[in-house]
């Protein structure tokens, strides 16, 4: 498992992944959660009202009007030949959709602007330090029991019916 590999490789050379500096550096660790909550993200649909008349997309929008967007479908809906179905971690890698490039995207998980969630900074922090305590700790697979994994919607969404095995590591 190549994210296995990398928190690995980055614990042997500076003996642990115990650092905030040191999760942060993992860089294919930040495009397996980066693609996760394209694919997948948590908090599916978000709303925006604007205070004044707008033009978006060609469209008039009078002020106070409630907008929705789905974010799933914003981020897999895009004509440029990625082929946006597929969970590829790299695609974060290459530079055509890092930080920088973001919002050409629509790669918006947390809000963005003054709408950007408070929260945002100690959730990536949580998903960092979870998945490289699972990955220096487990070898994590699908349960052979798993059922069809549905999803579930309660202000944001999680799975229901998604089993997975961890078996110790022998380091």
């Amino acid at each position: 498992m190549r994210l296995q590999s990398e928190v690995d490789s980055v614990a042997a050379a500076i003996g642990g992944v115990d650092t905030l500096d040191t999760i942060n550096n993992l860089q294919y660790l930040d495009s397996v959660i980066n693609e996760t909550m394209r694919l997948k993200p948590v908090v599916p649909i978000s709303s925006f009202q604007p205070i004044n008349d707008i033009q978006l997309g060609g469209i008039s929008i009078r002020g106070g009007t409630m907008i929705t967007l789905l974010t799933r479908d914003a981020y897999l809906d895009q004509d440029n030949g990625m082929d946006l179905h597929t969970f590829k971690p790299d695609r974060w890698l290459t530079g055509v959709n890092d930080a920088g490039s973001r919002r050409h995207f629509g790669f918006i998980p947390f809000g963005a602007g003054p709408r950007l969630c408070v929260g945002r900074n100690l959730a990536f922090m949580e998903i960092k330090s979870v998945i490289v305590m699972l990955c220096r700790n487990f070898d994590v697979s699908l349960a052979k029991s798993a059922c069809n994994v549905e999803e579930t919607y309660g202000i944001t969404m999680r799975p229901r019916g998604l089993h997975v095995r961890l078996r110790p590591r022998h380091r």
